[in-house]
């Protein structure tokens, strides 16, 4: 998970460089604006829709989308985040039955890559959630969080 990922963000980051853009900016206050934009340019051959843009200064919203059953708030995304933090800087990560799974050298990274994609082997997901799926979520959804548009 954390490979994988490191190797996307330097690959995309290499792509801006090359087209004389600056270096991906992080993104830590789920609360503040996301500054710029997207816009993919892209169509669904399956729906015969456009991917819908993401604008500059967008800021991510409480999701209540009936339609596709989900109904979350930032502070879910905030709580997951916290968690994971917490259990980083204890060195452990605590399972469904409380026992501590240690954050070592040897399984730490897999260990966080699980908490973080939220799967079956996700040392606990009621307490650590389903931070990196919904985080997609959330900002996929930044333009139409309650689904008042198509």
């Amino acid at each position: 998970f954390y490979y994988m990922h490191q190797q996307v963000v330097a690959r995309y980051n290499l792509e801006r460089f090359s087209n004389n853009l600056a270096r991906v900016v992080r993104f830590n206050n789920l609360r503040e604006p996301i500054a710029e934009g997207y816009f993919p340019k892209m169509d669904s051959l399956v729906s015969s829709r456009a991917w819908p843009p993401r604008f500059e200064d967008t800021r991510l919203s409480d999701l209540n989308r009936e339609l596709d059953q989900i109904n979350l708030d930032v502070s879910d995304l905030e709580r997951w985040r916290d968690r994971i933090f917490e259990a980083i800087s204890q060195g452990f990560a605590t399972d469904e039955s409380g026992n501590r799974v240690p954050l070592d050298e040897v399984r730490g990274i897999d260990v966080l890559g699980n908490m973080m994609e939220s799967s079956i082997v996700s040392p606990n997901r009621s307490l650590y959630g389903d931070f990196h799926n919904m985080g997609h979520v959330f900002i996929s959804y930044s333009h139409d969080p309650d689904h008042r548009h198509l």
